[in-house]
Protein backbone atom coordinates (compact mmCIF):
# COMPACT_ATOMS: atom_id res chain seq x y z
CA UNK A 1 0.00 0.00 0.00
CA UNK A 2 1.27 3.67 -0.99
CA UNK A 3 1.16 6.16 0.85
CA UNK A 4 -0.07 8.36 -1.79
CA UNK A 5 -3.02 5.38 -2.21
CA UNK A 6 -3.52 5.58 1.36
CA UNK A 7 -4.30 9.35 1.45
CA UNK A 8 -6.23 9.46 -2.06
CA UNK A 9 -8.68 7.08 -0.16
CA UNK A 10 -8.86 8.82 2.97
CA UNK A 11 -9.53 12.16 0.60
CA UNK A 12 -11.97 10.51 -1.14
CA UNK A 13 -14.13 8.87 1.49
CA UNK A 14 -13.69 11.97 4.03
CA UNK A 15 -16.03 13.96 1.00
CA UNK A 16 -18.64 10.79 1.08
CA UNK A 17 -22.29 11.69 2.51
CA UNK A 18 -22.95 10.12 5.68
CA UNK A 19 -25.55 7.17 4.48
CA UNK A 20 -23.67 3.98 6.03
CA UNK A 21 -25.68 2.09 3.91
CA UNK A 22 -25.20 3.35 0.57
CA UNK A 23 -21.80 3.72 0.97
CA UNK A 24 -20.21 0.31 3.33
CA UNK A 25 -19.92 -2.35 0.17
CA UNK A 26 -18.10 0.38 -1.99
CA UNK A 27 -15.91 1.64 0.93
CA UNK A 28 -14.76 -2.00 2.06
CA UNK A 29 -14.14 -3.50 -1.39
CA UNK A 30 -12.12 0.30 -2.12
CA UNK A 31 -10.13 -0.55 1.28
CA UNK A 32 -9.40 -4.23 0.34
CA UNK A 33 -7.99 -2.89 -3.09
CA UNK A 34 -5.95 -0.79 -1.54
CA UNK A 35 -4.88 -3.25 1.01
CA UNK A 36 -4.41 -5.92 -1.49
CA UNK A 37 -6.58 -8.55 0.07
CA UNK A 38 -9.23 -10.09 -1.66
CA UNK A 39 -12.68 -8.81 -2.24
CA UNK A 40 -16.10 -10.57 -0.49
CA UNK A 41 -17.38 -13.09 -2.79
CA UNK A 42 -21.29 -12.79 -3.98
CA UNK A 43 -22.32 -15.47 -2.05
CA UNK A 44 -22.32 -16.39 1.48
CA UNK A 45 -21.53 -20.24 1.46
CA UNK A 46 -18.20 -18.84 1.22
CA UNK A 47 -18.03 -17.94 4.61
CA UNK A 48 -16.36 -14.21 3.14
CA UNK A 49 -19.85 -11.81 2.39
CA UNK A 50 -21.59 -8.62 2.93
CA UNK A 51 -24.14 -8.67 4.99
CA UNK A 52 -24.44 -11.31 7.58
CA UNK A 53 -27.26 -11.47 10.05
CA UNK A 54 -26.55 -11.63 13.94
CA UNK A 55 -28.30 -12.05 17.16
CA UNK A 56 -27.07 -10.39 19.97
CA UNK A 57 -27.54 -12.10 23.63
CA UNK A 58 -28.12 -9.63 26.18
CA UNK A 59 -27.75 -10.64 30.06
CA UNK A 60 -31.02 -9.97 30.92
CA UNK A 61 -32.17 -12.74 28.37
CA UNK A 62 -33.30 -10.10 25.64
CA UNK A 63 -31.87 -10.54 21.79
CA UNK A 64 -31.37 -7.95 19.57
CA UNK A 65 -31.38 -8.71 15.91
CA UNK A 66 -28.60 -7.58 14.00
CA UNK A 67 -26.49 -7.58 10.50
CA UNK A 68 -22.44 -7.28 10.08
CA UNK A 69 -21.62 -5.26 6.80
CA UNK A 70 -18.98 -7.75 6.33
CA UNK A 71 -17.72 -11.17 7.70
CA UNK A 72 -15.31 -13.27 7.26
CA UNK A 73 -15.28 -16.56 8.83
CA UNK A 74 -12.60 -17.75 11.03
CA UNK A 75 -11.49 -14.17 11.75
CA UNK A 76 -10.67 -12.89 15.90
CA UNK A 77 -13.50 -12.34 17.71
CA UNK A 78 -15.85 -15.72 16.45
CA UNK A 79 -17.12 -17.24 19.27
CA UNK A 80 -15.67 -20.39 17.52
CA UNK A 81 -12.60 -19.00 15.48
CA UNK A 82 -9.47 -21.00 16.73
CA UNK A 83 -7.29 -17.63 16.44
CA UNK A 84 -9.10 -16.40 20.06
CA UNK A 85 -6.85 -16.61 22.85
Amino acid sequence: MSSDGAKAFIARWAAASASERANSQPFLCELCNMLGVATPEPTRETGYAFEYDVIEHHPDGSITKGRIDLYQRGWPGEPNSSLNP
